[in-house]
């Protein structure tokens, strides 16, 4: 029997059945272990160069598809040609290793387009099993007493948890994350509690399933206190609900009501501000959050602040980081400083002005200006363009509105933090980046089949 014969009927399909089962422990994993989501997107790179390799699985998929994946390419290619100009070329190539998925998984995803397409919703499921696991175990560690949660503390280690600090347990710093940082689970929470949605919506998952994990997901939300990730989540939700009742009060089918969607827009508006106090006022975890951001601005405001402990001091960390990363750019703003050069020449800012804040980016869009320059930002931003341009011809609705909305949550949280300087957050993007669009195609021909 021929080889390539020998391939296509023995290796071929045991190969796209591991990539299956790769996509969903990749998925699955995210929220729980970065080590095991790292190592099972390197496998899943092997298994799809073998397919690319002896079946010949093209790249293309359509004109958008092709430029959203080139994008992300261009994007990391981008990042290498500031290694040529950086004054760290340590720092910068280990940043670039850590933007690694945007290379790896557009194309693991372009190769398995297929599977992609036809079990989208299968590993989204995964991903929200994933978080929900990880949701129970923050959750009962967050219902013990202080006192007992500190006397285990030196325990969680052994059990394969993260180290727990002691300011995790107040809660006007956020409460403690067991498995990955905290930041990382709280955009995974708000993305899984978004899919939640869609995929009740879709019929994909029962509505009463739906309902329940939900609830489990806004509470992890509410008690780990990511302010980013809670605003962006609750966002994308009144993008959701927004459509849900335009559709109620539109009394024709099938026509568009210009007034009427700036009355919804409007109401939801009102209402999500609404809901938003309600939380802080009815909500321990969210009133000591929100409080400590208050308290901040007052002894800002009044120039005490160096008088604290101000290194867990977010909202002023944040100030700092978004002046002098706009003191950067300034000094900067065609070129950037270079792939290795941004945290160092936001440290030197600090030093100068005797600030003891650790330099951390804390706008997505403002670290992409300051490192690559003017061409990297509008490069980055016409990603987000082109995923939202693609999510627009999605035949379905509902999917439609699931592409809006979790485009909204990550605009938020890009505002006021810098995710895809992890690498969880980063392959939970660059896979949310390439599998809607994938799925949106799949239910287009099945509209026009």
């Amino acid at each position: 029997m021929h080889p390539k014969h020998l391939y296509q009927t023995y290796a071929e399909p045991a190969v796209v059945l591991l990539s299956h089962i790769g996509f969903m422990v990749l998925t699955a994993s995210l929220p729980l272990s970065k080590g095991t989501s790292s190592v099972t997107m390197v496998i899943m790179l092997g298994f799809s160069l073998l397919l690319w390799t002896f079946t010949g699985v093209g790249l293309r998929r359509s004109v958008g598809f092709n430029k959203l994946i080139a994008g992300c390419w261009l994007l990391f290619a981008v990042y290498v040609a500031g290694l040529l100009y950086t004054a760290h070329l340590q720092s910068g190539i280990q940043f670039v290793y850590k933007q690694g998925a945007l290379l790896c998984l557009p194309f693991i995803m372009a190769v398995n387009r297929q599977l992609v397409s036809w079990y989208g919703a299968l590993y989204l499921k995964w991903l929200i099993f994933g978080t929900c696991f990880a949701a129970v175990v923050t959750t009962g560690l967050f219902l013990l007493p202080n006192a007992t949660l500190l006397q285990i503390a030196p325990q969680l280690p052994r059990w394969g948890l993260l180290k727990l600090s002691e300011v995790s347990v107040l809660g006007k710093f956020g409460f403690y994350s067991p498995f990955i940082d905290r930041l990382s689970f709280s955009y995974l929470l708000g993305i899984s509690a978004l899919s939640c949605c869609w995929l009740a919506a879709s019929g994909n998952m029962g509505k009463w399933a739906a309902a329940g994990l939900l609830g489990l997901l806004l509470f992890t939300a509410a008690i780990l206190g990511g302010r980013a990730a809670q605003l962006g989540l609750l966002a994308g939700l009144l993008v959701w609900l927004s459509y849900v009742v335009y559709n109620a009060l539109k009394t024709k089918p099938g026509k568009s009501s210009l007034l009427l969607k700036v009355i919804v827009a409007t109401g939801m508006a009102v209402f999500g501000v609404a809901v938003a106090y309600g939380l802080f006022k009815t909500m321990p975890a969210v009133w000591e959050r929100y409080n400590q951001l208050q308290w901040e601005l007052s002894v800002l405001h009044n120039n005490t602040w160096q008088q604290y402990n101000y290194q867990y001091f977010t909202t002023l960390r944040r100030l700092y980081s978004w002046q002098n990363t706009w003191q950067i750019i300034a000094q900067h703003p065609l070129t950037g400083v270079g792939t290795g050069d941004y945290r160092h020449s936001l440290q030197q800012l600090y030093s100068q002005q005797q600030v003891g804040f650790e330099a951390n980016a804390h706008n997505q869009f403002l670290q992409v200006w300051a490192t690559l320059g003017i061409g990297g930002l509008l490069l980055f931003a016409g990603l987000l363009w082109l995923f939202h341009a693609i999510m627009r011809k999605a035949a379905l609705p509902g999917f439609r509105v699931f592409g809006v909305s979790v485009l909204v949550f990550y605009l938020i949280i890009f505002t006021f933090d810098s995710p895809l300087n992890t690498q969880v957050s980063l392959m939970t993007f660059v896979f949310l980046l390439c599998l809607l669009p994938f799925m949106a195609g799949r239910n287009a021909m099945e509209q026009h089949a």
